[in-house]
């Protein structure tokens, strides 16, 4: 019995033991946990909780050249794209055994309807042919045999021969027929006027791809027109532009420049602030081709009067209501229609001011109403990114061969097309 009770005691003793060392090894494992968390060796989390830094701008007072720019859009413009599809191509290599035979057209030919863009040879339909123009050409021959032998013999009587014959050749024109109208389902025919703008490199090598296109038509009516009563930008100082037939403007698209020149309507009235109230102005390209490709929009622009010691602020701080709308869902509560922008107050923050904008002058526009001389106010995020990704990459529209003197900042700016020299501030007054 006592053996049994001392047992008992060591057991226990072994159990406490171990179960002491299990919780001395928890508490080290906690430990060691707690210093990895409070090793002041890694650097603290720091939050930055100040406000978003504002790209800003300052009101200046000067004179200005304005130039008056607006769109103008290629009348009756349209594009056919003609393509082979996966049907019809699956025809053209199982059921007819076809491959293109001939490119009819490239870049820059005027077509017309029904002109054969692309044709192709089939060698089932070829010998369907063949045998049907020899089967014609024999019954013609068989007839005009039998019909002499009439004459020579009045008594004979070759009727249900060349009756037979008859036949063969009627059955041999509707093959021809058939042959001729699957050609013309299977080539690619214009099914309208226009001038081929692009025409697939692969076909030129016989290959033929799926979906895509291969050829491309351009038709337009041949003068670009815009209407005068589209107030939905600002054309400022539209007020001083004649808009009289055999005006002259400079127009430009991303990468050319060219000139255009008011003209009549098509109908033979005036265009352009017309009694009737249709304030559509029609342009015509001058010295360009009319097979040319044209651009489907171009930016006209004309250099208006200097103006002197005007409000002028840079035209990308301003905002309107619509914009925002579209970009957020809502419009500052206080703005409803019009202009505004954010104006820095003395403690550093930023509030909505209405203003009333003039004339557009390239990069910079006049301030009529709302701000005044040496305020600061903010340029939105998206028009800074603009700017920096069009200085990273080289502003395409910057060109047309002027010869720009001045800052390259009053070169161009981004969505209000290319600036000529007269649009840099004249200086301050």
């Amino acid at each position: 019995m006592t053996d049994f009770t001392d047992n008992r005691k060591r057991y226990g003793l072994k159990k406490r033991r171990r179960l002491g060392a299990l919780l001395f090894v928890c508490i080290l494992c906690l430990c060691g946990c707690g210093q990895a968390v409070m090793d002041p060796l890694v650097d603290p989390l720091y939050i930055d909780t100040a406000g978003v830094e504002r790209a800003t701008v300052l009101v200046k007072r000067g004179n200005l050249a304005p130039v008056y720019q607006r769109e103008i859009e290629l009348s009756g413009y349209g594009e056919m794209a003609y393509r082979v599809e996966k049907d019809l191509l699956y025809k053209l290599e199982t059921q007819y055994e076809a491959s293109v035979d001939e490119l009819h057209v490239e870049v820059g030919d005027r077509v017309k309807e029904g002109d054969v863009l692309l044709s192709f040879s089939s060698e089932v339909l070829e010998d369907r042919l063949s045998d049907s123009e020899r089967t014609l050409r024999h019954a013609k021959l068989d007839i005009e045999h039998y019909r002499k032998l009439e004459d020579i013999d009045p008594l004979s009587d070759y009727r249900n021969e060349i009756g037979d014959l008859e036949d063969d050749s009627t059955l041999a024109k509707l093959y021809i027929e058939d042959v001729e109208k699957t050609y013309a389902e299977i080539n690619v025919i214009s099914t309208g006027e226009g001038v081929v703008s692009f025409v697939d490199p692969s076909v030129l090598d016989g290959f033929l791809k799926v979906g895509t296109p291969m050829i491309k038509v351009i038709q337009d009516d041949g003068y670009y027109t815009c209407d005068l009563d589209d107030h939905s930008e600002l054309h400022a100082g539209e007020d001083q532009v004649d808009f009289s037939p055999g005006q002259h403007f400079i127009a430009r698209s991303m990468f050319a420049e060219f000139e255009v020149e008011t003209i009549e309507k098509p109908t033979g009235e005036v265009s352009g602030n017309s009694v009737d109230g249709d304030n559509i102005v029609y342009f015509k390209l001058v010295g360009v081709d009319e097979n040319a490709i044209k651009e489907k929009k171009l930016t006209i622009y004309k250099e208006l009067k200097e103006i002197k010691n005007v409000l002028y602020v840079e035209q990308a701080a301003l905002i309107h209501p619509a914009d925002t709308i579209q970009s957020f869902g809502a419009a500052p509560s206080d703005v409803n229609d019009g202009y505004y922008v954010y104006k820095m107050q003395d403690d550093g923050t930023f509030r909505v001011q209405k203003v009333v904008p003039g004339d557009l002058c390239g990069k910079y526009i006049v301030i009529k109403e709302g701000l005044e001389e040496g305020d600061v106010v903010s340029i939105p995020a998206d028009a800074v990114e603009s700017e920096t990704q069009e200085q990273e990459t080289g502003s395409a529209s910057s060109g047309g061969g002027h010869d720009h003197n001045h800052d390259d900042d009053y070169d161009s700016f981004p969505g209000w097309g290319p600036v000529t020299v007269s649009s840099v501030p004249k200086g301050n007054k």
